[in-house]
């Protein structure tokens, strides 16, 4: 998949989810990072995922959120082989999920 096709899936999931933050994840050593890396604004996710993907970095995402409506979107990104994702936190369901090796 190439770069332009990636960010404009990345661009139809938030258009469909709209004004929601990310939390960004890092793999490290097989595994999700205890903590949450950082939090963006809607308007910041796609320019921060392009870079990393520009990288070569591997990213997938998660819509996160209740029947009534997303709540967060969850962005994770990695280097090697991808631990499997997390399961939605308690209360909430994984509404949409994308996994994309580095294109």
């Amino acid at each position: 998949m190439t770069l332009e096709t990636t960010l404009n899936r990345l661009k139809s999931t938030l258009s469909r989810a709209k004004g929601i933050e990310a939390l960004v994840f890092w793999a490290k050593d097989g595994l999700w990072a205890d903590a949450m890396g950082e939090t963006l604004e809607h308007e910041e996710i796609v320019f921060y995922a392009e870079g990393l993907l520009m990288e070569g970095t591997a990213m997938a995402w998660q819509v996160i959120g209740t029947a009534d409506a997303p709540d967060h979107l969850r962005l994770f990104f990695w280097q090697g082989s991808a631990p499997a994702l997390p399961a939605a936190p308690a209360g909430f369901a994984v509404l949409d999920s994308v996994t994309i090796a580095s294109p």
